[in-house]
């Protein structure tokens, strides 16, 4: 079949298409802009800087020129030019995102061209010399001024027409005296707004390509071999180089050519089948050629993209015969957009990669109460939200979750969470090595999935869980016992929790140790002559749990008071007949085999004072708050248990009023003081000290020239400053950060400016 059959073929049909095979990593979203009768022949496709497409074409039964838009929800399609037949559309995009459309008018055989003002579309005759305007496309330049190629079929011409600002100014591009050239045009303008234009050699069956120099029109023969060049398209990289595809009908394959700087490189893109026909191409930002063309051995739209080393080529639509009248632009993301006839329901279709949905930094963990965290980013650029689905690895394949939270239709965006509780599904197993997929299903055929790193799944629960010590049914247990556990077994860490009771039930026990790493545990202090029930709870760290049968065990009687011991005044152990301040701070330990149930002070004769709430575990800490009065007194500290056991301990303490002295004579110790060479108590010197009350104490020491080489400061309550004995200690070390030397100090003891006692210390080393 001649390439003019197949072309009046084409005119009067259509096209068709092919068998789908997956994407470049994407998948290819299909939809049918345009089914109101028989549109879509004649497809011309530009993208917005919202990279939303906008679509010229003809509506064959209403005889109109149809123009639609992506609006971002949804397609819009309304009339450009009625009452005329429309063959071929060239599309292009203003600064303001208005389309501006070239067509042939085949009614009148003429060139028309219709712009978008903002409000209205605006149509008009930009050449009816004859009959003209066949393969029109269209480019604007930097001043938004349409610039169109076409043919002229009258003369044989390649024909170029440009809108000055006020007028539309024709010319012949190439002649066609001789020849017929000018079909299948395509035009692109350089950063000069010069226009380039391949076209169709009908007479020798060459690709030709024309260019503006500035003053001339310069035309050339870019391939000749055999019969090629019909379904020219042509696209500028960014050194305003031209790059071609075109028909190689002798071989059906589709070509590609660009000039170099210096040559035209011809090439086979694809050569599978009789393929090349209605091509167009665009460039990405790398300047990598992309193609769409029909297949019409399969009746297929095909797509094919230069990866920098080799051609990829694949089918994007094989449902039915479609493809024909196809065209190409590339959004920002260098991802191809193309617009298309089918032939077999006669309606306009549009395809654009739909990339797969990724789905990223998936991390699942298994919690302590036995649940999996799962976290993920996910992100689909077609759909701002995609439906969700975990699944686990069981060992030997994927298995979905069952028993989710998260699940289902997700936003996009990162840290999105989701949990799966693994029992329900996993059963009783312990795996080092689990895995989580994350996927998402966009809706319109693209799915991604993201898989976790592994890690530790445990849904068995722990086994040998019993009660040990006290054993069941022992009576005479010690009312203060420890509870003992057997060593449970599990695969990860575990814990202890003991629970204990009066009744053989637990849902509120007495006593609750909470979970716990040691398999004993010491419950507060218990009723004597009771019989108590208890039980251990086991849990792993992945919150499996196993609880053990109830034992029980029965208290002992308690005859024995509560032990008093350590008794302190203001921190100083006491001793029978110390001096002590006037309000002392008590401090001593209380124990019993049951539990000390009340704490009573009483001083001389006075009531007793109940300090039971200063009592914290078995130490009691009690500051004095009435003054003791001058002489010796007798403070008694009595405790008692459950069972009304009483424990006593009576303290003779001695309290002298009036102001602050010194009780007795100063003394230093040793003789001789040796910091240096001493040993033993000769190497630290006390001054000792009896004090009537708590007081603020200041030490100087001097040396036999009266200059001051040591101060000391004691506060009151504390050691050096408290009422009764105080035993000082000095390493030899001065004011002056040196040792004391040789020879006789003098010190002083000072309180309230006054002096309360003196002495003095030998020194020789």
């Amino acid at each position: 079949m001649s390439k003019h059959i197949i072309l009046l073929f084409l005119l009067i049909f259509g096209f068709i298409f092919l068998f789908e095979i997956p994407a470049l990593g994407t998948i290819w979203k299909i939809e049918t802009v345009d089914s109101a009768g028989w549109v879509g022949q004649w497809t011309s496709i530009a993208l917005d800087s919202s990279n939303y497409p906008h679509i010229s074409y003809y509506d064959e039964i209403n005889h109109t020129l149809k123009y639609a838009r992506w609006t971002g929800s949804t397609w819009e399609t309304e009339i450009v030019d009625s009452g005329v037949d429309v063959y071929m559309t060239s599309i292009a995009l203003d600064s303001s995102n208005y389309p501006h459309i070239s067509y042939h008018d085949y009614t009148n055989r003429h060139l028309k061209y219709a712009k978008w003002t903002g409000s209205t579309w605006e149509t008009e005759t930009v050449d009816s010399d004859g009959e003209v305007g066949e393969y029109t496309s269209i480019a604007l330049d930097s001043s938004d001024y349409p610039h169109i190629s076409y043919h002229d079929y009258t003369n044989r011409d390649l024909k170029y027409a440009k809108w000055t600002g006020s007028t539309w100014e024709t010319e012949i591009a190439d002649s066609g005296v001789w020849k017929w050239v000018g079909r299948y045009t395509s035009i692109a303008l350089d950063s000069s707004d010069r226009p380039h234009i391949s076209y169709y050699n009908d007479i020798d069956n060459d690709l030709k390509y024309a260019r503006w120099t500035g003053s001339t029109w310069g035309t050339e023969t870019v391939d000749f071999a055999v019969d090629v060049g019909e379904w020219t398209s042509i696209a500028l990289d960014s050194s305003d180089y031209p790059h071609i595809s075109y028909l190689d009908d002798t071989n059906n394959h589709l070509k590609y050519a660009r000039w170099t700087g210096s040559t035209w490189e011809t090439e086979i893109a694809d050569s599978t089948g009789d393929v090349g026909w209605c091509t167009s191409i665009a460039l990405d930002n790398s300047n990598y050629p992309h193609i769409s063309y029909y297949d019409d051995t399969n009746n297929a739209l095909k797509y094919a993209r230069w990866t920098g080393s080799t051609w990829e080529t694949e089918i994007v639509d094989s449902d039915g015969n479609v493809g024909s009248n196809t065209s190409i632009a590339l959004d920002g993301n260098n991802e191809p957009h193309i617009s298309y006839y089918d032939n077999s329901n006669f309606d306009l279709k549009y395809t654009t990669f739909s990339p797969m949905p990724e789905v990223t930094n998936v991390s699942a963990t298994q919690n302590s109460t036995g649940k999996v965290n799962i976290t993920y980013d996910v992100d689909d650029n077609q759909e701002a939200s995609t439906i969700i689905s975990f699944q686990y690895w069981n060992g030997s394949t994927t298995v979905e979750c069952a028993t989710t939270n998260g699940e289902g239709l997700v936003p996009n965006g990162t840290g999105r969470i989701g949990t799966w509780e693994p029992k329900s599904d996993f059963g009783d197993q312990f795996m080092n090595n689990c895995r989580i997929w994350v996927t998402s299903d966009d809706g319109a055929g693209g799915i991604g999935t993201g898989e976790s790193s592994t890690f530790i799944l445990d849904t068995k629960d722990p086994t040998n869980v019993n009660c040990l010590s006290p054993a069941n049914g022992e009576i005479n247990v010690f009312a203060n016992p420890i509870l003992e556990a057997q060593i449970a077994a599990d695969d990860s860490p575990i814990q202890y929790r003991f629970q204990l009771n009066t009744l053989e039930s637990f849902d509120s026990p007495l006593q609750d140790s909470g979970y716990q790493p040691d398999k004993t545990w010491n419950p507060s202090t218990l009723y004597p002559l009771t019989i108590y029930f208890w039980r251990v709870r086991v849990k792993d760290s992945k919150g499996n749990e196993t609880i053990s049968s109830s034992a029980s065990f029965e208290t002992q009687t308690d005859f024995s008071p509560p032990t008093i011991s350590n008794v302190r005044f203001n921190d100083r152990i006491y001793v029978e007949g110390d001096i002590i301040s006037v309000t002392p701070r008590i401090t001593a330990t209380i124990t019993d085999e049951t539990y000390v149930a009340t704490v009573e002070i009483k001083v001389d004769d006075d009531p007793s004072i109940d300090v039971t709430g200063s009592l914290s575990d078995s130490s009691l800490y009690y500051q004095m708050a009435d003054k003791l009065g001058d002489g010796t007194h007798t403070i008694r500290i009595n405790a008692s248990d459950l069972l009304g056991n009483e424990g006593t301990k009576e303290c003779t303490v001695k309290v002298i009023a009036g102001p602050t002295r010194v009780l007795g004579p100063v003394l230093s110790y040793p003789a001789v003081f040796k910091p240096l060479t001493g040993t033993g108590d000769e190497k630290i010197a006390r001054i000792a000290y009896t004090l009537t009350t708590d007081a603020n104490i200041t030490i100087y020491m001097y040396d036999i020239s009266g200059q001051v080489v040591l101060t000391r400061k004691f506060r009151a309550g504390g050691e050096g400053g408290r009422a009764g004995y105080n035993g000082v200690i000095w390493d030899g070390i001065t004011d002056f950060g040196s040792t004391i030397g040789n020879g006789v100090y003098m010190y002083k003891i000072i309180s309230g400016g006054k002096v309360i006692g003196t002495g003095k210390l030998v020194v020789y080393d």
